[in-house]
């Protein structure tokens, strides 16, 4: 649960680096979208995990939902470091 909560922490920073780069009249609206993709994506990655488990072990169920959830981090990590990038250039103009 300890690891659970800190892996959702970790998402704070990018939610306010999300909003900064929003304009005002419509970052409810983002944060409802983004927060909406957020949990559907937790769904149909529990979803696939369960699929995983139905034809090989749970273990190797977790190792696989887990080793693409690292990849994806950081395959991301580059388009988090742009967008933080943009945002510097926007403040120093």
């Amino acid at each position: 649960m300890f690891i659970a909560s800190v892996g959702f922490a970790a998402t704070l920073p990018l939610q306010e680096q999300l909003l900064e780069l929003t304009p005002d009249p419509v970052r409810g609206q983002v944060q409802g979208v983004e927060s909406a993709g957020r949990m559907t994506w937790q769904g149909i990655g529990a979803a696939i995990a369960g699929g995983i488990a139905q034809h090989f072990t749970s273990g190797t169920a977790i190792t696989f939902v887990a080793a693409v959830s690292i990849a994806i981090t950081v395959f991301s990590r580059p388009f988090v470091v742009r967008a933080r990038a943009v945002r510097v250039q926007a403040a120093n103009a």
